[in-house]
């Protein structure tokens, strides 16, 4: 599988950093997939608070879904994208995509997320997600995990199963979310 991760930086609190995956082994599905991100990532840039500087990590790992252990690498050549949106929202206040898969471990499916950190403040009304955000963050998962086709498709890790479980559906959550780390 490819592993494609995002940092994000520019902002007090950063780097930020995000991770997709996808069930390619290529140079050519990497290439694609870092395209995919870029494009995901450009979709959403009006609502992340500007300053914030969005760049796809240009070396795309193939790791190997049950040990987890990179086997590979390839170079692409990301684009990267600058947030464009105005004034802040609380640095807890992100925005969620869920992703869903028809895979299951131990009688529990295998789902994974993508937080949109640092949102601007034209991504909500009254203190819930605007209709123009969340109607925009679900074209921008939906676009994602089509173009991620040309990757082997998205993909949930779940190391616990050792597999990396193909996305059949993106859904935008219609609150805002909270991401922590394990430190805090």
């Amino acid at each position: 599988m490819l592993r494609f991760t995002t940092q994000m930086t520019g902002l007090a609190g950063a780097p930020y950093y995000s991770t997709q995956y996808s069930a390619g082994s290529t140079q050519g599905e990497a290439d694609a997939g870092i395209a995919a991100v870029d494009a995901f990532w450009a979709d959403l840039a009006g609502y992340i608070t500007i300053g914030l500087s969005i760049d796809p990590n240009p070396e795309v790992d193939l790791v190997d879904p049950v040990t987890g252990l990179v086997t590979d690498t390839f170079a692409t050549s990301p684009i990267g994208a600058g947030s464009t949106g105005n004034a802040p929202l609380p640095k807890a206040t992100q925005g969620l995509i869920r992703l869903r898969t028809s895979s299951f471990d131990a009688g529990r499916r295998i789902q994974g997320r993508i937080f949109i950190p640092a949102l601007a403040n034209d991504a909500q009304v009254g203190g819930i997600p605007s209709a123009g955000f969340l109607g925009s963050a679900q074209t921008a998962a939906t676009d994602f995990a089509t173009a991620m086709a040309g990757a082997g498709s998205l993909a949930v890790w779940s190391r616990k199963a050792g597999l990396a479980a193909l996305v059949t559906s993106t859904s935008v959550w219609t609150q805002f979310a909270v991401l922590r780390s394990r430190r805090d």
